[in-house]
């Protein structure tokens, strides 16, 4: 007996099986579109805590008399500040404890500035001098007397060993906080110098006086 000659509808589908039996024994591609870009999770970092504008930190009350003048220190630790009460007193600015109390002026003290580097004070008095003393312990004293009335302002040059002092005798005297001597005496103004100033360089000094007269001058 004679084998049965499969159709050629019954070959088309016997095709179709054996591809779609293929097909499925392969690995699946790849969709690119299943993938994920990773993900982060933003880090907080806490910022420090601020009082509200105007908030009152601290009230120092080592003085005995009115105030006249108070500096920060150059690391932002310590205030200097003078009074009529003739003293300069050095203070903790966290805690108000007194680190210091300078006694060595006569009259009621004007000025005080720091050194920059935060070692030392210039303070300044109505008993025309200037003294320059260690921060720390009022120790290493100088004198400066070449002021013939009181003291009125002071600045300490930030770039140069050079300390400018102005007073009522009409004179900007710029000396050597070392020894003390007098570098240059400028005489241009004919009224009382109540304020002054460095330039950021070092060259230059601003001074006013009472007849409102703001002067700009070579200083070195």
């Amino acid at each position: 007996m004679l084998n049965s000659i499969p159709s050629q509808t019954e070959g088309l589908l016997l095709s179709d099986k054996l591809l779609a039996r293929s097909q499925s024994s392969r690995t699946p591609p790849v969709s690119f579109s299943s993938r994920q870009t990773p993900t982060t999770t933003p880090v907080s970092h806490p910022t420090p805590h601020s009082p509200p504008l105007g908030t009152l930190l601290l009230t120092y009350h080592g003085h005995s008399s009115w105030m006249t003048t108070a500096r920060w220190a150059p690391d932002g630790t310590s205030i200097a500040s003078g009074s009529a009460d003739k003293t300069v007193q050095v203070w903790d600015v966290a805690t108000g404890n007194t680190i210091y109390t300078y006694r060595g002026h006569s009259d009621f003290v004007r000025k005080v500035v720091w050194s920059p580097d935060g070692t030392r004070i210039a303070s300044g008095s109505h008993d025309k001098t200037v003294h320059i003393w260690d921060a720390a312990t009022g120790g290493n004293v100088l004198i400066y007397r070449g002021h013939s009335d009181e003291i009125n302002d002071m600045g300490w040059s930030s770039r140069r060993q050079l300390i400018a002092s102005s007073g009522a005798d009409h004179t900007v005297q710029i000396w050597n906080p070392i020894n003390g001597s007098t570098v240059f005496i400028y005489r241009g103004h004919s009224a009382k110098i109540n304020a002054l100033g460095w330039s950021p360089d070092g060259t230059r000094i601003v001074s006013g006086d009472d007849a409102a007269s703001v002067q700009v001058w070579q200083a070195s």
